[in-house]
């Protein structure tokens, strides 16, 4: 057996070269059929081409992988533990999917178990160039009028309406989430050599946002990132993080208790409720008619995919189910201690702007517009070997 794997091994590519073809397929094809407008490629319809070409081809690439890591050789002890979690896992999500008729999780899920002794330095790289290809194919299509390029007068109340773009995006929304992952892949290939005129950089991204799509979210999020950035900074020269490392770790299990019982007891005699809605544009309103509409579940439901909360953390209860959710937030935590102790700054922001970022849309919890979900691989192998 031993003699096949290796001889299998010398006819196929690097590992690493496989996976990552596998995750730029998934980018690439996920961006342009699964979130733009357009409806159909060469006559078929974009759904077709999602999960009867791009589901297949990452499936049995991944499929490779694992074939190439190191599963099929004999396990010890901490390994068989370690394949015991991700057998649990995949039962866990492989019934969510099922009964969500999503999956969208579980191929996520495979993406990340897959990343045993996967060089993931070469994720942020691999995903800013994607972007800076496929965006604009994207964009470019809109505006010849290819594709639909949705735009709309938005009314706000005691202001002047804005007018929204989407460039081809489905929603606008959509194209401020793949600036806010641009800017924090900038964040991650620039952390070691950071310098001051970096920031003009979030900047011109902030302009973007506020000039096309009027993300106001998105805006912020880039504040932030900056903000958290030069934070870390000051706070590594002092060498006193753990304070700011430990409010983090709180807020990986605080922002979605506060964002779910929010939405259970939303009520519009509490001013403090309403208060924190009319800051979030009132997501917690409508996560509570969907909450009452569609109550969360165990393992998740099946629901059309036109309807959701923006909130991701209700959205995930009710169309995949607490455990899901649980099991998510479990791994978000375990990867940010394994950030914290191997000192891994750029993760640690990231998790906290995603985090934050799920209270009011449902994008960081989608691997096209989160890379690093796949940092998960933390969560399952720790310091078996490093994959960065």
């Amino acid at each position: 057996m031993e003699k096949l794997i290796s001889r299998y091994k010398k006819i196929l590519p690097d590992k690493n070269s496989i996976y990552y073809t596998a995750y730029i397929t998934w980018l690439s094809i996920s961006l342009l059929f699964g979130r733009s407008t357009l409806k159909t490629f060469l006559g078929i319809s974009t759904s077709f081409w999602l999960k009867k070409v791009c589901y297949p081809i990452c499936g049995v690439l991944i499929l490779i992988v694992f074939s190439v890591s190191g599963f099929m050789e004999k396990p010890n002890k901490k390994q068989l533990k370690q394949y015991f979690f991700m057998g649990i896992l995949v039962g866990v999500f492989g019934i969510s999917w099922i009964l969500s008729d999503s999956g969208t999780f579980f191929m996520q899920l495979m993406f990340i178990i897959a990343a045993k002794e996967i060089n993931l330095q070469k994720l942020p790289r691999i995903t800013i160039v994607c972007q800076m290809i496929i965006v604009p194919i994207i964009i470019c299509l809109a505006m010849v009028g290819a594709i639909e390029n949705i735009s709309f007068m938005y009314e706000r109340i005691n202001l002047e309406p804005v007018y929204r773009q989407s460039l081809g995006f489905r929603h606008p929304n959509a194209l401020g989430a793949q600036i806010v992952q641009f800017c924090i892949c900038w964040l991650w290939i620039r952390w070691e050599k950071w310098k001051w005129y970096d920031y003009f950089l979030y900047v011109t991204a902030i302009w973007l946002v506020y000039t096309i799509c009027n993300s106001i979210t998105s805006i912020i999020l880039i504040l932030l990132t900056g903000a958290m950035n030069g934070i870390y900074r000051l706070l590594i020269k002092i060498k006193h993080t753990k304070l700011l490392d430990d409010m983090i770790s709180i807020c990986i299990w605080l922002i979605p208790a506060v964002c779910i019982i929010i939405s259970y007891f939303y009520s519009e005699t509490n001013p403090l409720i309403t208060a924190a809605d009319h800051i979030v544009s009132w997501r917690f309103k409508l996560a509570n008619g969907f909450l009452r509409d569609n109550p969360a579940t165990c393992i998740g439901t099946k629901l059309p995919p036109n309807i959701g909360s923006d909130c991701i953390y209700v959205d995930t209860i009710t169309r995949y189910g607490w455990i899901i959710l649980f099991f998510i937030l479990l791994g978000m935590y375990r990867m940010l201690r394994y950030a914290i102790k191997n000192r891994m700054y750029p993760l640690i922001i990231s998790i906290f702007i995603f985090g934050i970022y799920g209270i009011t849309e449902h994008y960081p919890y989608l691997l096209m517009f989160n890379f690093t979900l796949i940092f998960l691989a933390y969560a399952i192998y720790g310091d078996t070997k490093r994959v960065t």
